[in-house]
């Protein structure tokens, strides 16, 4: 709660002339906080810049029609290196930069792991087995994953069950 109580101060000390902003990183810290036990203190931390950038990324290409490949699908199919492809680079640079934005916290969690100096998170607790050793098992590490994307995607979709 310290990332709101921040907030509400900040708002409240009239500095800001728009609430929103501290809000948001306050939500965002918060979230960090329970499941990579990351704390963010502003919205310049290196992670939230390149994950701003990479939604703004995503935010323009969700308008139907904007990629000719949504009309003729086999365009899907050209080479990466033809004129008139940037879409399939465009692509694949999409999903190499949303891999890395997964990994990059989840790896930090493990390598705090491996030193024993790791808070307790969401992470932490899907890695640990019942004796409280880390898991190395591959399949293991993409279940986890998979269970925080599915507990996000649940999250912004019907906020009011968390509660």
């Amino acid at each position: 709660m310290e990332e709101m109580h921040r907030a509400v101060a900040e708002i409240l000390d009239g500095t800001r002339p728009n609430p929103i902003p501290p809000i948001k990183r306050a939500l965002a810290s918060r979230i960090s906080r329970i499941v990579y036990s990351r704390k963010i203190d502003s919205f310049d931390d290196p992670y939230i810049v390149r994950l701003t950038a990479w939604l703004h990324d995503l935010a323009k290409g969700k308008h139907p029609g904007k990629y000719m490949v949504e009309l003729c699908p086999m365009l899907r199919y050209l080479p990466t290196w033809l004129p008139g492809a940037g879409f399939r680079r465009e692509g694949e640079r999409f999903g190499e930069e949303a891999l890395e934005l997964t990994d990059e916290p989840f790896n930090t969690v493990k390598l705090e792991m491996s030193t024993g100096a790791v808070p307790p998170s969401f992470i932490s607790n899907l890695l640990e087995d019942d004796h409280g050793k880390m898991i190395n098992d591959p399949a293991e590490e993409d279940r986890s994953k998979a269970t925080i994307i599915t507990f996000i995607i649940a999250m912004l979709k019907e906020p009011g069950r968390a509660s």
